[in-house]
């Protein structure tokens, strides 16, 4: 019987957390707080050894530790130990870190899963942390747990501080454009009408000046937007225009408020200054860490990609390696489609959304770049079938994920292959062609559709 590939490699998984947690395995659960972590010590049966308390430091630890060795030295069956936590917040990186150290192994269980074995067990009104930290060591036990572990290399480890950086300067940046976006709606409409980008450099310039044009003349006001412009070639006549678009007082808008909205305006594009200094500082960085991972060269092979947004991505996601498939990458990701049946209904499918926030959108960010860049013809006549397919066509944001699906999966090919991108693989793929062998099994055999 021919088993189907994803339940073979769910199996094999199974099978690799069985080794995880044998008989002779005493299974020590921390539910972990800011203070004190509680504790629960199991051995192979379920029976419970020790449970208790021990605050958050190196002594608490190294406390627990000597009492876990005197417990496998005092019974000669128990040959190993393992750690189970969750990956809650930043508690449980330390302990990870020392635990790494001191040679002990330890693996991650959901945060969602505790919710639901307290469930399970008729507790949900009912929560503490020893509690949960039972269990913690039940899920362990019953083999609910993942394979996540801490990056201990420095390499990725930096290139992973610099992507999540990266990241959070971008979301502050586009705060600051929707706040400046709502202000001049309010009280300066036609702003729009001498800059429709009102976020270059000339413009930043300007909305700094702004509550400055009132009792300044214009060449004055010239004068204090070269000031703060930190470009080559200032826009005069531009910069002279909005002078005298705030001198004309205009009664469209929200003319009330202008005195207190122009304050709030130049702390925005001061705030919004000083970030995009910031990002363009930590972009330099960040391309440093990636063109020290070996799968740089990979990933700036495929065609149409940004160095940017690959670094995020790779940053991100890790070791490719460590993914057993290309599409664990996605599942991972939240990008993998998610059916929605029972019995004879069918709901619509869609994304998961189950996994790495911070992945899905790198990989969105860089297929969009690709597919902006119309250098790749793969990608955007992917992109442009999905949605005009006569069986179940795709509205455009559904495709895009689909796109970013299609993009960690050739990342993972690429990088687990050491290989550069080849658009007649990304466009046709491969086909299974078995030959014989008088003198062994039939193997399978990768080609390129022609």
């Amino acid at each position: 019987m021919k088993y189907p590939k994803g339940l073979r490699r769910e199996h094999k998984k199974l099978l690799r957390k069985k080794q995880v947690v044998t008989g002779q395995t005493m299974i020590c659960a921390l539910d972990l707080a800011k203070k004190r972590h509680a504790f629960h010590v199991l051995d192979g049966n379920r029976n419970i050894l020790m449970r208790g308390r021990i605050p958050h430091s190196l002594e608490g630890m190294e406390q627990l530790l000597e009492k876990m060795e005197s417990l496998r030295q005092e019974n000669s069956d128990y040959k190993d130990i393992v750690f189970f936590m969750e990956g809650a917040s930043h508690f449980w990186m330390p302990i990870a870190s020392l635990l790494e150290r001191k040679g002990y192994e330890y693996r991650l269980v959901e945060n969602r899963a505790v919710g639901h074995q307290r469930h399970l067990s008729g507790q949900s009104d009912h929560k503490n942390d020893p509690r949960d930290a039972a269990h913690i060591a039940d899920l362990g036990h019953s083999l609910y747990f993942t394979f996540s572990q801490l990056p201990l290399k420095q390499e990725w480890i930096h290139l992973r501080a610099c992507a999540q950086e990266y990241q959070e300067l971008v979301d502050l940046i586009t705060a600051e454009k929707n706040r400046i976006h709502a202000f001049l709606g309010t009280i300066l409409v036609g702003y729009y009408n001498i800059f429709s980008d009102p976020f270059g450099m000339n413009s930043l310039a300007i909305l700094q000046c702004l509550d400055m044009a009132s009792v300044l003349d214009e060449q004055e006001f010239v004068l204090c937007v070269r000031k703060v412009f930190k470009g080559k070639n200032l826009l005069i006549k531009r910069c002279k225009a909005v002078w005298q678009y705030l001198r004309s007082e205009d009664p469209w808008g929200y003319i009330e408020a202008r005195p207190a909205l122009l304050e709030r305006i130049k702390s925005s594009a001061e705030r919004m200054q000083l970030f995009l200094n910031q990002q363009n500082q930590l972009r330099k960085q960040l391309l440093k860490a990636y063109h020290q991972i070996p799968y740089s060269f990979n990933l700036n092979s495929i065609h149409g990609s940004s160095s940017v947004e690959n670094a995020v991505l790779l940053g991100v996601l890790g070791e490719p390696k460590l993914f057993d498939e290309a599409r664990a990458t996605v599942s991972v990701a939240g990008l993998e489609p998610g059916e929605r049946a029972s019995g004879q209904y069918q709901g619509k499918t869609r994304v998961t959304k189950a996994g790495r926030t911070r992945l899905r959108r790198a990989a969105i960010s860089a297929s969009m770049a690709v597919l902006k860049s119309r250098k790749n013809p793969d990608f955007v006549r992917r992109f442009f079938y999905l949605q005009q397919r006569k069986d179940r066509p795709l509205k455009a944001l559904q495709a895009l994920c689909a796109c970013a699906g299609k993009y960690l999966r050739t990342v993972w090919w690429l990088c687990t292959e050491d290989t550069e991108y080849k658009p007649e693989i990304a466009h046709h793929g491969f086909i299974n062609k078995r030959v014989s062998n008088s003198n062994c099994e039939d193997e399978i055999v990768f080609e390129t559709v022609n």
